[in-house]
């Protein structure tokens, strides 16, 4: 099944992140352009490292968002921390072979995209409201309900 990417990197990472496109399209993936207008389908490939910091900080919420919906793919390029927010994400490692990196990564987008076992079913309709117990106000009035008058 072929995934469309986006690889986001930092201008210094650029011939890193052509290796890893490449990679991804010999496994038959489209891979866009980062600068192309997110519509919310493409797994966001992120490569980190020191120089991305800087440069990924405004991408910040776009990624976040993309981590939520199951979009979001974190690459390490070196030893740089991911940004708070997305440290408690696996990241994978890119290196010399980018196309053992490029499997990885269509692996996590794959399994993604596949409904985990144990996940909680879709909601369907909203239960029925069941009757209470405790009679509404306007029946109370003339109750004592154990208090003493």
């Amino acid at each position: 099944m072929a995934t469309t990417f986006r690889i986001l990197h930092a201008p210094e990472d650029a011939a890193r992140a052509q290796d890893l496109a490449r990679a991804l399209g010999r496994q038959g993936h489209e891979v866009q352009a980062p600068q192309d207008v997110d519509d919310g389908r493409a797994t966001l490939v992120a490569l980190w490292s020191q120089a991305a910091g800087p440069m990924m900080e405004p991408r910040l919420p776009a990624m976040i968002e993309a981590w939520a919906e199951g979009r979001l793919v974190l690459v390490a390029l070196d030893g740089t921390p991911p940004p708070l927010g997305l440290r408690d994400e696996r990241l994978v490692r890119l290196g010399a072979d980018a196309a053992g990196a490029a499997a990885d990564i269509s692996e996590r987008a794959r399994n993604r995209a596949m409904p985990q076992p144990g996940a909680a079913a879709p909601a369907g309709p909203a239960p029925e409201p069941r009757a209470s117990a405790i009679p509404p106000p306007a029946a109370r009035r003339g109750l004592a309900w154990g208090l003493a008058a």
